[in-house]
């Protein structure tokens, strides 16, 4: 006896493509760490159903659109929630004498 599957039935190698969340959180930090308009290691991703959520700390606004801009564009259809703040960064102060 042979089997035929039902005409319904995908084969796999025609799958559509789908990231667990965990996979496709690590591909927008990877691409947060490597692209060269933000090169940010520091930025928490978190995916819950069809949102990204971007939390952590960045030198300025521009540095803040920049992350979310990145993520959105690695991973589209998801609602991105740029959850980053701003952090001032101050040059040294006074040298202490000792």
């Amino acid at each position: 006896m042979s089997y035929e599957a039902p005409h319904h039935v995908v084969p796999h190698h025609d799958a559509p493509h789908y990231d667990a969340p965990h996979y496709l959180a690590a591909r927008v930090q990877r691409a947060l760490a490597e692209d060269e308009r933000t090169y940010e290691l520091g930025i928490r991703v978190d995916i819950r159903g069809d949102q990204l959520f971007l939390r952590g700390q960045v030198e300025g606004d521009e540095r803040r659109r920049l992350v979310a801009a990145v993520a959105g564009e690695t991973a589209p259809g998801l609602r991105v929630h740029n959850e980053v703040t701003v952090v001032e960064v101050r040059g040294p102060g006074e040298e202490e004498t000792l």
